[in-house]
């Protein structure tokens, strides 16, 4: 099946439910396509290999059994395996769908769907089957070619040799005459004319021979030429037949006498005849290929140039015959490698650049062979080679739908694990300090009465500090919540990192001091980045929370910057914390894992503060990095623009 054929393609449609996919079929047929329905898997792989349908397309719920172990069924037999199968189904599930394409499908299709969509899904996959088949076709006619190439080649080389021995046996036929009279022959005369040694003594040599080679033998006896001649030699029975001829004076019985020798060169003629039959059958072949067929002789030089080499390339004969071959290759390099395999191999058959009159460049599939004389010398080279770019293109557009399909795929995982985050956040790191806040309030709510202020103070201080990190937690999440619906907008500008890791210090010195940590501003007062403030003060207050929240007392925090390189600024926050286990820090930024630890004081975290540093960094087009020694410390480094892009 060819592409022209596309539309009068069979169809084997295997369903549970025949009736729910009526309207689409009648559609199907509406294009001209013939559709076969059954409904066991059994059979869809039995009828697949009986009938030969042009595609599958497999309902992925059957009532006996798996789709996709029928699929694997197909896809196993080798009359089937080429068979694009399409799986349809209501279950939109990423693991089915890679269930479906590791069996072997090329597409999964789900319920409902729009008909067009899917009739260019099947027309796409059609397209490329018959694509693949034509070239597969191609592939085998080429190689028929070729074969039969080297069966001409056999053939006239075991001519030659049988030439060559028919020389080296024959005996030429030697007339001794006088003025034309014949005064003596030999054996292969006699053998050779029909006449015994008797009949022919005292008769005139030139009754041997037709009257119009007789004027070209007496002009010869008359300058004494010697050189061969050649005409047409007549039999006692009549039988004309070529001869050649070279004669010269010598003595004879004491006598000047003219010596002939005359060879039967019958076989010779017809060899030629058959050399020139067989040289018209072979040029007929390479003008009738389809495929370029080009040869050059030992420097490279192009000889013969078919008509398909006219048609892909857009050159006539007399515009490259005798041209380098380099003016056919895209780049020289190349050609001078394929010259050094064929010098080292005698073939090769590889994938090629090649380029047209016009410039424009295509990939070609070449077979290239060493043409030897009979002596073994190289006499050239032959090319046989196909344009492949219909093939490169449909192979590029397969690549790109797996690739597609891969990004799509990640895509989701990345979704996925957003909305498990997002729930675990609600459903637990949300509903801890809110149960918190509400204890506190019900405990105070019914003792006040009972409690003295002291009590209450410190009732309400707790109150305080589970209300702020709520209020953290909700903000961080209100955060992460804008990023990831795309409301969250970036608005760099130039900032003096120095005064930014100030108000942060400056936020956070109480809860240094608290802890006894020192929280030291190592920042030069010149370093600046192009970033959005908001964006970076939040990365920042998050970061230093939790060096605090994971650093013992006694302890030092320092935020340090420089220079990274010509275009980023590098902002350093380390700690002498307790670190971050090796196995979890290769994860400890992405979405899909989560890491939650309780601070050195007890402070408890959601894990949503690094996550959502990451992607403000890279909104604001830099990027985070993490160094941890378990027991040590951990420090984190932002890169950030120094500039606005040009």
């Amino acid at each position: 099946m060819f592409i022209d054929d596309i539309q009068n393609a069979t169809l084997l449609i295997v369903s549970d439910n025949p009736l729910r996919l009526g309207p689409f079929v009648e559609y199907l047929r509406s294009y001209g396509f013939t559709i076969s329905m059954i409904d066991r898997g059994e059979d869809a792989v039995k009828i697949a290999r009986e009938r030969q349908p042009n595609m599958v397309i497999l309902d992925v719920f059957l009532p006996e059994g798996s789709s996709f172990e029928t699929c694997r069924q197909v896809k196993a037999h080798g009359a089937t395996t080429d068979i694009p199968v399409i799986f349809i189904s209501t279950m939109p599930e990423t693991s089915d769908k890679v269930k479906g394409f590791e069996a072997g499908g090329v597409d999964y299709i789900t319920r409902p769907f729009h008909q067009e969509e899917v009739l260019a899904r099947i027309t796409a996959h059609l397209k490329i089957r018959a694509l693949q088949q034509r070239l597969q076709e191609k592939n085998a006619h080429l190689q028929q070619e070729i074969q039969h190439r080297q069966q001409i080649e056999e053939a006239l080389r075991e001519s030659e040799e049988r030439f060559q021995t028919l020389t080296e046996a024959a005996f030429e036929g030697v007339i001794v005459h006088d003025k034309g009279e014949i005064l003596d022959v030999n054996h292969a005369i006699e053998e050779m004319f029909g006449f015994d040694r008797s009949e022919l003594i005292g008769k005139n040599a030139l009754d041997l021979m037709m009257g119009e080679f007789r004027q070209g033998i007496l002009s010869n006896i008359r300058s004494e030429y010697e050189h061969v001649i050649e005409g047409e030699g007549r039999r006692k029975d009549g039988l004309r037949f070529p001869v050649e001829l070279q004669a010269k004076a010598m003595p004879y019985q004491g006598r000047s006498v003219r010596v002939a020798a005359i060879r039967d060169i019958t076989w010779r003629k017809q060899a030629e005849r058959a050399l020139l039959e067989s040289q018209q059958y072979t040029k007929n072949v390479i003008e009738s290929s389809l495929d370029m067929i080009i040869t050059v002789d030992p420097e490279r030089r192009i000889v013969k140039f078919n008509s398909a080499a006219q048609y892909v390339f857009g050159y006539r004969p007399e515009e490259v015959l005798g041209q380098p071959i380099n003016i056919l290759y895209a780049n020289p390099t190349e050609s001078a490698l394929v010259h050094h395999q064929m010098i080292e191999k005698g073939q090769v058959i590889q994938e090629v650049l090649n380029k047209r009159k016009n410039g424009e460049e295509f990939p070609c599939l070449l077979a290239a062979s060493t043409l030897y004389d009979a002596q073994g010398q190289t006499v050239g080279y032959m090319g046989i080679s196909r344009d492949i770019t219909d093939y490169k293109k449909a192979q590029d557009a397969i690549i790109s739908a797996h690739n597609e399909l891969k990004q799509k795929n990640k895509q989701l995982q990345e979704l996925n694990a957003s909305k498990d985050k997002f729930f675990s956040i609600i459903s637990h790191d949300l509903k801890s300090p809110f149960s918190i806040l509400l204890g506190f309030a019900e405990l105070l709510a019914a003792n006040i009465e009972q409690y003295d202020k002291p009590k209450i103070e410190t009732l309400a201080c707790r109150l305080l500090s589970a209300a702020n990190k709520l209020y953290a937690l909700l903000e961080n999440l209100l955060t992460w919540s804008k990023i990831q619906r795309g409301l969250m907008e970036c608005v760099p500008e130039l900032i003096r990192v120095h005064d930014l890791v100030r108000d942060n210090i400056e936020l956070f010195a109480p809860q240094a001091e608290k802890k006894q940590i020192a929280l030291v501003d190592d920042t030069p007062h010149t370093i600046t980045i192009y970033a959005d403030v908001s964006m970076i003060k939040t990365v920042l207050r998050n970061l230093l929370s939790n060096a605090l929240k994971f650093t013992s007392a006694n302890g030092t925090v320092v935020v340090s910057a420089q220079s990274y390189n010509a275009h980023y600024t590098e902002i350093v926050i380390s700690d002498t914390g307790v670190g971050v286990p090796p196995d979890v820090l290769p994860h400890l930024l992405r979405i899909d894992s989560q890491y939650t630890h309780i601070g050195t004081a007890g402070e408890e975290g959601s894990g949503l503060g690094l996550i959502l540093c990451k992607e403000l960094v890279e909104q604001s087009g830099g990027s985070i990095s993490v160094q941890s020694e378990l027991g040590k410390g951990t420090t984190f480094s932002i890169k950030l623009p120094k500039a606005a892009k040009k």
